[in-house]
């Protein structure tokens, strides 16, 4: 009876075991030489800026497309070769030419916890105004399980902001395994242009749907809300709303 009840206890340890281990991922980008990511971006930026003379708004819609070869492995980081083209530019209701939205070729350098290691231009000639130490690991080290969240951040026009990353779920949608993960953004960005000084509350949220077995994202959302203040007086508001999503192949 004893050994019974001692082979029934371990069974339900390995089986415990078992789910919570099934339920563990390990997130990661993978790379192969040669491999090509095609993406579509779409940017909706609504600006509200306060006057003497009362409010005034503009609007630009964007939509881009990427493609991404990877040129070399090394020591589990990849260069990457990006190319842009912009699909369409609108602002004000009013399409941009397209002389006016020339096409861009960098290059840059992503670990396998998607931190930019280097950013080299068209010449791979080193990005100046890259600064290395203020990026962050996209991805965390080690096995995550749902509800597990983990500090990073996310680039939003040249600037970093801080986020807290949420593994909400593991999911299956098309056939793909994905890891869905949520993502916060609150942090303060103290921005000097010459002469005019201000500071940008960024607020704001997203999702990144995450291919756990390509080693890739496949889908990102966000919308982020930038409250600009200069000598302590409201002078602008920015929505930015983006999404971006792989073409599948």
């Amino acid at each position: 009876m004893k050994h019974s009840l001692l082979c029934l206890a371990l069974a339900l340890v390995l089986l415990i075991a078992g789910v919570s281990g099934a339920s563990a991922v390990e997130l990661k980008y993978k790379f192969k030489k040669g491999s090509v990511e095609q993406y579509r971006e779409t940017r909706s930026l609504v600006y509200e800026f306060e006057f003497f003379s009362g409010n005034e708004k503009a609007t630009t819609d964007e939509e881009l497309s990427f493609r991404e070869t990877v040129e070399s492995v090394e020591d589990g980081n990849a260069m990457i070769k990006l190319q842009s083209s912009y699909i369409k530019m609108v602002e004000n209701g009013e399409a941009v030419p397209r002389s006016e939205t020339p096409d861009d070729t960098f290059y840059y350098t992503l670990s396998p916890q998607g931190r930019v290691l280097s950013i080299l231009d068209a010449d791979k000639k080193p990005e100046k105004h890259f600064e290395p130490k203020k990026e962050k690991d996209l991805l965390p080290r080690g096995d995550v399980k749902p509800g597990d969240s983990w500090e990073g951040c996310r680039s939003l026009q040249g600037e970093y902001v801080k986020a807290k990353y949420t593994l909400e779920k593991l999911d299956t949608q098309k056939g793909v395994k994905v890891a869905v993960i949520r993502f916060t953004v609150e942090d303060k960005i103290d921005s000097t242009e010459g002469d005019f000084k201000c500071m940008i509350d960024v607020k704001g949220k997203g999702v990144i749907y995450f291919a756990t077995e390509l080693g890739t994202d496949i889908l990102t959302e966000s919308e982020l809300l930038c409250d600009v203040t200069s000598e302590g007086k409201p002078f602008a508001k920015t929505v930015i709303k983006t999404k971006k999503w792989r073409v599948a192949k």
